[in-house]
């Protein structure tokens, strides 16, 4: 099996998007779970 340099080249492009998108989806989840957590924390003190 022979690889072409651009076919790795692609494939390394392709890994290092799909890292990115995961980093950011990741941050993105986390910020919104600790804010779903901190509003359920509001609501106990405020009963």
């Amino acid at each position: 099996m022979f690889w072409h340099k651009k076919a790795a080249l692609e494939l390394s492009i392709n890994a290092i998007v799909i890292i990115v998108l995961a980093m950011t989806l990741l941050g993105l989840g986390l910020g919104f779970i600790r804010n779903q957590f901190s509003e359920i924390g509001d609501i106990e003190e405020k009963e």
